[in-house]
């Protein structure tokens, strides 16, 4: 049965824009800076589902309700880097050294509507407009993100078989939002080390830990604390086949804290905490010069570690409100299992032809794993055309138009995902 009301729509638009620039002031001096602008917009009405209630009639009703979002976001920043390469006695260093401005804003509207009852097992649309807002349950931003973040990281060579890398990253946030008077200020380091052993040319092993944070959703009003992340990696590299063919292989194990988990009506009030480990493998392979394959693989387990959840349970007598522990089960949207396989052919007049598919499997969309996205499998294909310092791309998303879900609004919604689409890019390299 489908209980969906008529008004159900999602539209996304997003504008990208990019310049990169390349400036080597000597051999041991490079100049690198990246200016990039996002403009993105989503307009979405979705159903959601409150739970099944007994009716006057003996039966049982399908309670529903109209979630209506208008949303703008938009992201101005600049990244400049200085790259410097140089010795000390018989160490040789390359450092890295970075400055990234931005500014992020977000402007969006969040309202409810009442939508009639249905039956459970012969449910009939009654529903028409115009749409009820129900009073009190509507939320709206008009919200600002500053952010200043110096970043340095250092490569020091101590032989041919053994790097060390050392480096951190200082963010400084100011968020402001006078719609909901709401004022956050972070600052906050985010440290990484990292070591290399390459017993020879062909064969290398890896190991690295870092730390990292994000800060909270527009949709979240007053104080709330960061979501921080510990990760460590170890990892190997192998080169075959006259180094035609190269392999890596990485297991790693990440712990998130306070994590920002939406609510029934997509409201981020709740956080908690969850854990991953998981393996990677990759594969390129390059046949000829003009020719090469990508494989990737990648295996998670994702665990919440931390999470009640508020919510309301119907019974005989009405409505009663719950704290469930979500604590073992897993995250939303976290599959299992991701698979990668790209191959793309070049020729000499400058044109290059790709085409490769994408597995996910399947995945829950809410905390509580009570339903589940089947995987999907997708093909894409690309054809790019390169004359001097121009290049144009084309790439076919979905080429089978395959109809599937992806991440909706709530926790118990789902959108459909794109359908097939052509996607334009020109470039335009000043080396």
């Amino acid at each position: 049965q489908s209980y969906q009301s008529p008004f159900d729509v999602s539209a996304q638009e997003i504008y990208r824009a990019r310049v990169d620039l390349h400036s080597r002031l000597s051999r041991k001096v490079t100049l690198r800076n990246k200016l990039y602008y996002t403009d993105f917009s989503w307009a979405s009405q979705g159903t959601l589902f409150n739970g099944v209630f007994p009716n006057a009639q003996g039966g049982l009703d399908v309670s529903r309700s109209l979630v209506l979002l208008d949303d703008r976001q938009k992201a101005l920043g600049n990244q400049f880097e200085m790259l410097f390469s140089f010795s000390t006695g018989s160490i040789n260093h390359t450092l890295l050294t970075g400055l990234e401005l931005a500014q992020w804003t977000d402007v969006f509207s969040l309202d409810a509507a009442l939508l009639p009852n249905v039956d459970l097992f012969t449910p009939v649309e009654t529903a028409a407009l115009p749409h009820f807002i129900i009073p009190g349950q509507s939320q709206a931003a008009d919200s600002k993100s500053l952010v200043i973040a110096p970043y340095v990281v250092s490569r020091m060579a101590f032989s041919e078989s053994f790097q060390a890398f050392l480096g951190g990253r200082y963010d400084r946030i100011d968020y402001d939002d006078p719609l909901t008077s709401t004022d956050r200020k972070y600052n906050k380091l985010s440290p990484m080390v990292g070591l290399v052993l390459a017993p020879t040319e062909e064969l290398s092993f890896y190991a690295n830990v870092g730390q990292a944070f994000a800060p909270p959703s527009s949709q979240v009003a007053g104080p709330r604390e960061a979501e921080e992340s510990q990760q460590f990696e170890i990892g190997t590299k192998k080169y075959l086949m006259d180094n035609r063919l190269q392999a890596s292989l990485a297991l790693y194990h990440l712990q998130k804290d306070n994590i920002g988990i939406p609510d029934a009506t997509g409201v981020t009030k709740q956080d908690g905490d969850q854990k991953s480990r998981g393996i990677e493998l990759e594969l390129m392979v390059r046949p000829r010069p003009d020719w090469h394959t990508f494989f990737s693989y990648a295996l998670s387990d994702a665990e919440l570690t931390r999470f009640t959840e508020f919510v309301a349970v119907p019974t005989a007598t009405g409505v009663n409100f719950l704290f469930l522990d979500r604590s073992g089960n897993t995250p939303a949207f976290s599959p299992r299992h991701i698979l990668n396989v790209w191959t793309a052919k070049g020729f000499r007049n400058g044109i290059e032809l790709g085409v490769g598919g994408r597995y996910v499997s399947e995945q829950f969309i809410a905390e509580d794993n009570q339903f589940q996205m089947d995987g999907v499998l997708t093909f894409d294909a690309s054809v790019s055309y390169t004359y001097k310092q121009w290049k144009f791309r084309m790439n076919a998303k979905n080429l089978t138009d395959r109809k599937y879900e992806t991440r909706g609004f709530g926790a118990t919604s789902v959108i459909p995902a794109e359908p097939f689409g052509m996607y334009c890019a020109f470039e335009l390299n000043l080396q």
